[in-house]
């Protein structure tokens, strides 16, 4: 809902008509009805008279003009990602090792998987430098 729906809705609810409310605020009636009619806003000052005066927060009055953003989702998702990225880091070696390092520094204490996720990252590092190891091994001393 909209400001200028709010303003009305409040207006109504708490049995005020435009001119009460405009003398409360020694602004004029015209003033309220372009607030209501989305003609123009009330500045600040007057968006804080109203919120007392209908006994509403100024929060209510502008309405949720935020989209909610659900932050523990948000980061089970993420962590689920990370998670998934690192075991697939096994099946990509070498280049897992590299991939594992920025798994490594996206990971946080914050994440649900935070230890599992640490522990599949140093395994796969681990794993990583030893195939390097054993590859540059066989290539040096057998000659194929």
């Amino acid at each position: 809902m909209g400001i200028n729906q709010n303003l009305k809705k409040y207006r109504e609810l708490n049995g005020l008509t435009q001119q009460d409310v405009s003398e409360s605020l020694n602004i004029s009636r015209q003033s309220v009805s372009k607030w209501e009619n989305d003609k123009s806003y009330p500045d600040l000052d007057n968006l804080l008279l109203l919120s007392q005066l209908y006994n509403v927060t100024v929060d209510d009055l502008l309405g949720d003009t935020s989209p909610k953003v659900n932050i523990k989702q948000r980061r089970k998702n993420e962590s689920s990602i990370l998670l998934l990225i690192s075991i697939i880091n096994f099946f990509i070696i070498p280049i897992g090792g590299i991939i594992a390092i920025i798994v490594l520094k996206k990971n946080n204490t914050n994440k649900k998987y935070h230890t599992l996720i640490k522990i599949l990252c140093i395994a796969c590092l681990i794993l990583s430098f030893f195939i390097v190891c054993l590859i540059l091994f066989f290539s040096l001393f057998f000659h194929v």
